[in-house]
């Protein structure tokens, strides 16, 4: 198995794109100083799941520290 499906849209997510979000949402956390539920709820509610997926469809092999930072930028501008 090299894939797994998210919650109840059937869309597929690869384990790489799994560690790719992972690391961006939890580098994310750190320079936030915050918890990583909270930061998962408030990148949920603004729609930035779907900016990581689209970072890693555009970079697969960006590092997590850059894409946590145009994430970062992202977000501030929702």
């Amino acid at each position: 198995v090299k894939s797994v499906e998210r919650n109840n849209d059937n869309v597929r997510m690869e384990y790489p794109q799994i560690q790719f979000t992972s690391d961006c949402l939890r580098r994310y956390a750190i320079k936030k100083g915050k918890k990583l539920d909270e930061v998962l709820i408030e990148v949920q509610q603004a729609g930035g799941m779907d900016y990581i997926a689209a970072l890693y469809a555009e970079n697969p092999n960006q590092k997590a520290g850059v894409a946590a930072r145009k994430l970062e930028r992202k977000l501030r501008t929702l």
